[in-house]
């Protein structure tokens, strides 16, 4: 909700529809994208490391284990810190956003996971991190790119949701 100058109130965007999620993820991997290409992308290594513990706890689970409110915070906070690295304050601010967004209309898709696609998603999680580690720039935001188009893909074969 944000507040009109003066009176009132407006409801933000929100992700209903067909459309609003294609029109997400399409956002996603522009923004996401860019920030991986950025002239200015620089990972800290003790953040990195971070992010894969969190991710390698839950592929010891076999994803069996993990909460959709675990998988979101951390999926959502893979995503942001990526985008974080790239010092650009716009973009991180509009990661947050989509995370936001997506917080408030996919809280039960997530706990509706598979356990089979948590893995997946760890898994192209780490390649991801593996490429920005070795200093693949350009194979990591290819792997990033390549990993939200099946997220986007996976959410609209039938009975399944988006990561």
């Amino acid at each position: 909700v944000q507040r009109l100058p003066g009176h009132g109130w407006r409801f933000a965007d929100t992700l209903v529809g067909d459309d609003a999620y294609t029109e997400s993820y399409e956002f996603r991997i522009a923004v996401e994208c860019a920030a991986l290409g950025s002239p200015r992308f620089k990972a800290d290594p003790q953040q990195l490391q971070s992010l894969r513990r969190s991710h390698e706890r839950i592929l010891a689970d076999h994803g069996r284990d993990t909460g959709g409110d675990e998988w979101f915070r951390v999926n959502a906070a893979f995503h942001e810190k990526l985008v974080s690295f790239s010092g650009n304050r716009f973009l991180t601010d509009a990661v947050r956003q989509q995370n936001n967004l997506r917080r408030m209309q996919e809280s039960v898709a997530f706990e509706e996971l598979p356990a089979e696609r948590v893995e997946q998603s760890c898994r192209e999680h780490l390649a991801i991190l593996n490429a920005i580690e070795a200093g693949e720039m350009e194979w990591a935001e290819a792997l990033l790119r390549r990993h939200l188009r099946e997220a986007a893909e996976y959410r609209w074969r039938p009975g399944n949701h988006s990561d």
